[in-house]
């Protein structure tokens, strides 16, 4: 099987590259399932959803969350330990407010920290 997405990540300690792979999602009955797995660190799910777009989503938040219990500091690219660059999902199970509500926090957070660094840049030019 051949992965439709993946992304290769770093052990800090000790340089070793694993990749976290994507395979597309299948019809399996009612639902959809999406497989994910790091072979070098033998982990391996299944998310699973109504369609296949929520398959795959379910499946990359298993797979960010089972690389943060691996207890290994893996990062992404040059970034700093333990980021692999997997974004936290909201998840759909709370209701339409709380999502809103939730959304509305990430985005203030990231406005905030974006002027934030807006200022500073600024600031260094002067």
């Amino acid at each position: 099987m051949k992965p439709i997405a993946e992304r290769p990540l770093v052990d800090t300690e000790t340089g070793d590259t694993v990749f976290v792979r994507f395979f597309e999602p299948v019809k399996q009955d009612v639902d959809w399932v999406c497989t994910y797995q790091v072979k070098e660190l033998e982990i391996e799910g299944e998310g699973h959803g109504i369609d296949s777009l929520q398959a795959l989503i379910i499946a990359i938040e298993l797979a960010r969350q089972a690389l943060e219990r691996c207890g290994r500091s893996l990062t992404w690219y040059d970034h700093e330990p333990g980021d692999i660059g997997i974004p936290k999902s909201v998840p759909t199970i709370v209701d339409r407010a709380e999502q809103l509500r939730i959304n509305k926090w990430i985005d203030d957070e990231i406005n905030r920290w974006s002027e934030a660094r807006l200022r500073k840049r600024r600031s260094r030019k002067r």
